[in-house]
């Protein structure tokens, strides 16, 4: 099943919630840039915190067949991106989220509420 962009960021949102990721936020940035359709940007308190998001993100698109294009900073789990082509995935600890400020740096992009996402998540997922 091919899946949407905002499909594939209600699968992560869900993924990242069930982990308790901190100011989870959504921005629509396919008006902004063809670089992808959607930033997640979330925080973890901690590197254990941290890994568990991301191997939750990764676990869930993996069910569905979905692998990233890309990812970095897996390795020191201070950050970590992963590219899934249209959605763009950030998790930061505390203190690199306020020095990356992507929040500030991509202001423009359109916030979606990442709780009624996740809700949105496909029932395959479920």
């Amino acid at each position: 099943m091919e899946m949407t962009s905002r499909q594939k960021a209600a699968v992560i949102c869900k993924a990242l919630i069930e982990r308790k990721a901190l100011d989870l936020k959504v921005l629509a940035i396919d008006k902004l840039t063809p670089i992808a359709d959607f930033f997640v940007i979330a925080s973890g308190s901690s590197d254990r915190q941290l890994q568990a998001m991301a191997d939750a993100v990764e676990e869930s698109m993996s069910k569905l067949g979905i692998e990233p294009k890309h990812t970095e900073g897996k390795g020191n789990m201070v950050w970590s991106l992963m590219d899934y082509g249209d959605v763009v995935v950030h998790l930061f600890d505390l203190e690199n989220r306020k020095f990356y400020d992507l929040d500030h740096i991509w202001v423009d992009g359109i916030p979606v509420d990442a709780e009624a996402l996740a809700a949105e998540t496909p029932a395959a997922e479920e």
